[in-house]
């Protein structure tokens, strides 16, 4: 069980690393990324 949130963990950083990087970014994704953080 450990190891999916690892894989979740390090897929969510990767996605915003991308979004940062390439210019991404969304209003739908500012609010709704710290929601599934916390649910995480």
């Amino acid at each position: 069980m450990g190891i999916l949130f690892y894989i979740a963990f390090l897929l969510d950083a990767v996605d915003g690393w991308l979004a940062r990087t390439k210019d991404l970014k969304t209003d739908f994704g500012k609010y709704f990324d710290p929601i599934v953080d916390y649910i995480e």
